[in-house]
C-alpha cells in the first residue's frame, strides 16, 4: 500500500469513527433524558409561550412524553415547584354556567400544583381544535374540553394523547376516538326532561284548566349535533302534550342580547306569547331582561325555561318566587357540582 492510500484508509476511518460517536451521544440523549440537569426544567407558570430550556439544547417539553418530563412524574414536578400546564376550552366564556363550573375547576386544580389556562372558542369548531393544538404546542399535560362537538376533534385529541397529553371533556362521550374520561350527558334525555319541567309547570300553574291553550316561543341550538339532539327532543316532547302550541321559533339564540332580541321579536309576532322555552340560560336571562323593560309588566303572566343556569339566573329564579321575574326552572348538564366532576377524573390519571 502506498503512503498516499494509506493516509486515504486513515482519514476514513476517522471520519466513520466520529460519526459512530455522534450517534451514539445523539442516542445517549434521547433515550437517558433524566440525564438533563434542572436547570434544563422551565417552570410552566407562565403558560402564554412554549417551554423552553435555559441552555443551548433545542429540546423542549413538548418533544417528550408530555406526562413524562425528563423522566419526571406531575407529583415530582411539582414538589420542585414546577407547576404543569393543564388547559381548558370552552365554547363560550360568556355563558356563566361555564364561567362558574371552569373558574371552580380552576381553582380546584390551581390548589393542586397545577397552572391553568382557560380559552373561549367564542362558538367556533375551527377555533376549539386550533386551541387543543395550541395546548399541545405549549407542554400540556391534560386538555379538558367542553365541547363543542368531541368528534370533530378526533384528530387534535388522538394527537395530544400520542404525546401523552391526558384528554377529558364534558358533555359527551366521542363516537369516533378514545379520551381519557369526564361526564358524559345524555343530551336526548336533557331535551327530554326540559319539557317535562315545562309540562308539570303547567299542571301546578293551571290545575282547573286542562283545556287552556299555552302560546310558547321556542329557541334552540342546532349549529353543534348534540345541543341539536337536545333541542329536538324538547320541542318534540313539548308538542305532546295539547295545551301547548309553539307559534314563534328561532335558532342559534345563545347569549343575552340575542335572548332579548328574540324574546322582542317572539312578542312582536304574537302579543299572546306567554311562555319561553329556551336552550341555554344566559338566553333566558336576556328574554327575561326584555319582559323587564315592559311597563307595567305582570311576570306572573309569563314563564321562561331553559338548560342550565349561572348565577344571574339563580338570582332571577329566587325572584320569580315572588313573581319578580318569569324564570320558572332549568335542567342543568354535568350533575350537581360539573367542576368536581371533570377534576377528579383528570386530577387521578395526572
Amino acid at each position: 500500500m502506498n503512503v498516499r492510500r494509506f493516509l486515504s484508509f486513515i482519514m476514513a476511518a476517522m471520519v466513520l469513527f466520529s460519526l459512530l460517536a455522534m450517534l451514539s451521544c445523539s442516542s445517549d440523549k434521547q433515550e437517558n433524558p433524566d440525564a438533563s440537569t434542572s436547570d434544563n426544567i422551565t417552570d410552566l407558570t407562565e403558560p402564554d409561550s412554549p417551554p423552553e430550556t435555559n441552555n443551548s439544547d433545542t429540546s423542549s417539553y413538548s418533544s417528550l412524553p408530555i406526562s413524562d418530563y425528563y423522566g419526571k412524574s406531575c407529583p415530582e414536578l411539582i414538589a420542585e415547584g414546577i407547576n404543569p400546564l393543564i388547559g381548558i376550552t370552552a365554547p363560550l366564556l360568556s355563558d356563566e354556567y361555564l364561567i362558574v363550573m371552569i373558574g371552580s375547576l380552576q381553582e380546584q386544580l390551581e390548589e393542586q400544583g397545577f397552572s391553568t389556562m382557560a380559552m373561549s372558542a367564542e362558538n367556533n369548531i375551527s377555533t376549539q381544535i386550533e386551541q387543543v393544538e395550541n395546548f399541545i404546542t405549549m407542554g400540556a399535560v391534560c386538555i379538558i374540553e367542553a365541547a363543542m362537538d368531541i368528534d370533530a376533534l378526533s384528530a387534535c385529541n388522538e394527537t395530544a394523547r400520542q404525546a401523552g397529553i391526558i384528554v377529558t371533556c364534558l358533555g359527551a362521550q366521542p363516537l369516533n376516538h378514545e379520551i381519557d374520561g369526564g361526564i358524559a350527558t345524555d343530551w336526548e334525555k336533557l331535551g327530554v326532561a326540559a319539557a317535562e319541567q315545562i309540562i308539570a309547570y303547567l299542571d301546578y300553574a293551571y290545575p282547573n284548566e286542562p283545556d287552556i291553550s299555552i302560546k310558547p316561543a321556542f329557541s334552540q341550538n342546532s349549529s353543534l349535533s348534540r345541543p341539536k339532539i337536545c333541542s329536538e327532543n324538547m320541542k318534540a316532547t313539548l308538542e305532546t302534550d295539547s295545551r301547548i302550541n309553539i307559534v314563534f321559533e328561532k335558532d342559534l339564540v345563545m347569549e343575552i342580547d340575542t335572548g332579548y332580541t328574540f324574546a322582542e321579536e317572539a312578542l312582536t309576532y304574537d302579543p299572546e306569547i306567554t311562555l319561553f322555552a329556551m336552550y341555554i340560560d344566559a338566553s333566558a336571562v336576556g328574554a327575561n331582561n326584555y319582559l323587564a323593560s315592559l311597563p307595567d309588566v305582570d311576570f306572573s303572566n309569563y314563564a321562561i325555561f331553559c338548560t342550565n343556569g349561572g348565577d344571574t339566573w339563580r338570582e332571577l329564579l329566587a325572584m320569580s318566587e315572588n313573581n319578580e321575574s318569569a324564570i320558572r326552572g332549568s335542567i342543568c348538564y354535568g350533575g350537581a357540582d360539573p367542576a368536581a366532576g371533570l377534576f377528579e377524573p383528570a386530577y387521578k390519571i395526572l
